[in-house]
């Protein structure tokens, strides 16, 4: 029964892993790849969780084996199997739709958004922070009109960069060693919202947007 619950499990990984090719989703804000990874094996976990909770109530009915332990044993692999031959069904079912009928899948509750079509907060706004010190839970950021220094708070590594401003709301950060720079090798943000005391901004690394909030130190 193991065994065969592991080979229902291994499909259901394989349909898991090729869930983009199912559902068009770009990357989320605030999740990282490790963040992604993590999430396409919660369902196996959630699954045999699931399955333990349902032995473990079984086993306390008087029907099979004469001993708790072994009503528990006997029916474990049982549940996981069958949980799991759901979750393919579910998830076959959503390749074949996608792929053999089709039909665009939403997916889960995701918002799509490219960095380019974040919108910007007025440049009266952003002028207000383009410089100044700043901080959240991560960092502290001293901003000048040329150089950004960002300080981990919980290292206190110190980074500089170069700013470029390419409009009033969104400007490119470099390595203050670059002789040239590249589109490719900078920290792009974007201000969308901004405050005499706080600023919320978002930072594309390669595919990802995080969203950060700052607020002004004093």
């Amino acid at each position: 029964m193991w065994a065969l619950a592991l080979i229902v499990l291994t499909i259901n990984l394989l349909l898991s892993l090729s869930s983009p090719m199912i559902f068009p989703i770009e990357v989320y804000y605030d999740i990282e790849w490790l963040d992604q990874l993590l999430s396409w094996f919660s369902a196996p976990f959630m699954l045999f969780l699931i399955a333990l909770i349902f032995a473990a109530l079984y086993a306390l009915l008087p029907v099979g084996e004469k001993s708790y332990s072994g009503r528990f044993q006997r029916m474990l692999p049982a549940c996981f199997l069958f949980f799991n031959l759901l979750l393919s069904i579910g998830l076959s079912r959503a390749a074949y739709l996608k792929m053999v009928k089709g039909e665009e899948l939403s997916g889960p509750k995701v918002r799509m958004q490219s960095f380019d079509s974040i919108p910007e907060a007025s440049p009266t706004q952003c002028q207000r922070i383009k410089t100044g010190k700043f901080f959240n839970e991560r960092v502290e950021i001293d901003r000048s009109l040329e150089l950004e220094r960002i300080i981990n708070r919980k290292t206190g590594e110190v980074t500089e960069f170069a700013i470029e401003w390419k409009n009033a709301c969104e400007y490119w950060l470099y390595s203050v060693d670059d002789t040239i720079r590249r589109a490719d090798d900078a920290i792009k943000t974007k201000i969308s919202r901004a405050s005499v005391d706080q600023y919320e901004a978002y930072t594309s690394f390669g595919p990802q947007n995080r969203q950060s909030i700052f607020s002004r130190k004093n």
